[in-house]
């Protein structure tokens, strides 16, 4: 074979590796992102304001929380707990073998084929793996300390194994601290890894990034709460912030028809405003907003910045209440914000736009994040009116976010 010819077959060859390339990583891509379609339609919305080199990533961390947050609801409630065990058990070995320097493919499955490279490449913590994992189980021997009868016990365990239950705050806030937070943390490794650095120290990012994730937890229960109260579970709301009784939350979710009710039914006693099931979910709003308000002074650097052991001890509800829903002009200051942390922080946004949250929920979260004024501007310029992306600027947490798309 000729000189040229030679030449020719190896431009082939190489051209013909660079096309298979780019379709097995095109493959790869697409699952985690068809994954985190179903499951978190609202985090697809922040992915282009991920620098470039750090979207892979993104797609596979958050498509990993999100197939871990929808085993409860997959799974079917009829005592079939032991399918739910056996997936966090298939998770927690797939996350193993990605650790494993001795096991070149620890799963087949094409979510776990994407994170093993990226753990390698970032170093991402397989504590904060595990930790979601555990995070989303509930320790069984708790139950045990409120029912004397050990079956009766056994029974109240499968019925509630795959539901949160938080008899304090501070059970909240582990929670939080185990789910929420852990994935904010991947993605700050992620981000850092190769990427600048931060000019704030790493302990205040991630002092700001465990308020953050409090603040996403509840609004995440939040959204949820419909299917929680179809099911008759209340004790995601803890006792602390509970304003009602449980039956006024049922019928505040599920409004039975007027015909059902009589005159002379004890049931159609209307709460007063002390014990309205409002004051219960506006108890999580406000807790919600104090976590913001707490990580926008933790990244500002601001000196007022102090832990209470509840947040209506160091501002009563009826003053968050009145400067959330005063109008505009009630609206923090904005905060100046290191350009690098812009992507950690767009979960505050995107989790407002769901149109299956609860309406009166919904209000009070966009009255939450209308009050924080942080204004999301698109480096590309307006959008055309009418245009779904038209609908993105938001005013919420103080802090201007870009896209790093090119101007075009």
């Amino acid at each position: 074979m000729s000189l040229n010819g030679q030449q020719e077959m190896k431009r082939i060859t190489t051209t013909t590796t660079r096309i298979s390339r780019k379709a097995f990583h095109q493959a790869t891509q697409a699952e985690p992102l068809n994954s985190l379609k179903r499951n978190n339609p609202d985090a697809v919305l922040q992915l282009p304001f991920w620098p470039r080199h750090a979207q892979p990533g993104f797609l596979a961390i958050k498509a990993f929380h999100a197939e871990i947050d929808a085993i409860p609801l997959a799974v079917s409630r009829s005592g079939k707990t032991v399918i739910a065990q056996m997936r966090y058990q298939w998770w927690r070995d797939a996350i193993q073998g990605c650790y494993q320097q001795d096991v070149d493919t620890p799963s087949n499955h094409p979510l776990i084929q994407v994170l093993k490279p990226l753990i390698k490449t970032h170093k991402l913590s397989k504590y904060h793996f595990t930790r979601i994992i555990n995070g989303s189980v509930k320790s069984p021997s708790i139950l045990f300390l409120f029912l004397e009868n050990e079956t009766d016990a056994r029974s109240f365990q499968e019925t509630h194994y795959l539901d949160p239950r938080f008899t304090n705050l501070g059970e909240l806030v582990s929670h939080s601290q185990s789910t929420t937070y852990a994935v904010l943390s991947l993605l700050a490794q992620l981000l850092f890894s190769n990427g600048p650095q931060p000019a704030l120290p790493l302990a205040t990012v991630d002092h700001g990034l465990s308020h953050l994730g409090t603040f996403l937890t509840i609004v995440r229960l939040l959204k949820r709460m419909p299917y929680y109260m179809r099911h008759r579970q209340t004790h995601i709301i803890p006792p602390e912030l509970m304003a009602c009784p449980e039956e006024s939350l049922f019928r505040f979710f599920n409004p039975r028809p007027a015909k059902l009710y009589s005159s002379s039914s004890p049931s159609t006693h209307e709460p007063s405003s002390s014990d309205h099931p409002r004051s219960s979910l506006l108890n999580l709003v406000f807790l919600a907003y104090s976590e913001l308000v707490a990580a926008r002074e933790v990244i500002s650097l601001d000196p007022s910045h102090s832990h209470h052991p509840d947040f209506r001890s160091s501002k009563s509800a009826q003053q968050i209440e009145k400067h959330i829903f005063e109008g505009p002009r009630s609206h923090l200051p904005k905060v100046r914000m290191d350009r690098t942390l812009m992507p950690l922080f767009l979960p505050a946004v995107s989790h407002v736009f769901c149109s299956r949250v609860h309406p009166f929920i919904r209000c009070s979260l966009i009255s939450t994040f209308s009050f924080c004024s942080l204004v999301w501007r698109r480096r590309r310029g307006a959008s055309s009116a009418g245009s779904p992306r038209s609908s993105l600027p938001i005013t919420t947490a103080g802090l201007v976010v870009r896209s790093h798309t090119k101007q075009t």
